[in-house]
């Protein structure tokens, strides 16, 4: 899929592109995934955003897998650079924005402090309820990834 540089939905280049149908509706989504009938874009679309960095394809949680959101290359400087969707449970089959771009990822210490509860509670040797907790404490102050 060709995308048009800048932050803003791509628009595909390519006029013989196949038709894409909403999963849920089963109407043509516009080229840039959007459903008219559901008022967001498909769950079945690719993400259409460029990052605004490096002007690689965002994902739609809001990453750059190519710069990381970031001009250093150090992880510690890593951010989603824009805007996260998620699955919308009141509009299935769409995703609805549910964060601002400009988070900071996680430091590579939060990184492994999550991931040992993680791997504590897959274990069984803690509980889900506790690990929560934990794992609050270990981002606290910021917004939930």
């Amino acid at each position: 899929m060709a995308r048009r540089k800048g932050g803003h939905p791509a628009v595909l280049t390519n006029p013989d592109a196949e038709r894409v149908l909403c999963l849920s509706h089963g109407v043509e989504l516009r080229r840039d995934g959007w459903c008219a009938l559901g008022q967001a874009y498909a769950s079945n679309a690719v993400c259409p955003f460029t990052c605004p960095i490096c002007r690689g394809p965002l994902d739609w949680k809001g990453g750059c897998e190519r710069c990381h959101g970031c001009t250093t290359g150090n992880k510690a400087d890593w951010t989603f650079p824009g805007d996260r969707y998620e699955r919308d449970d009141d509009n299935p089959g769409h995703f609805k924005a549910t964060l601002k771009a400009g988070r900071a990822a996680c430091t590579p210490r939060e990184n492994v402090g999550a991931m040992q509860i993680v791997q504590a509670v897959l274990a069984k040797k803690l509980a889900l309820a506790d690990a929560l907790g934990h794992l609050r404490t270990i981002f606290s102050g910021r917004e939930s990834p």
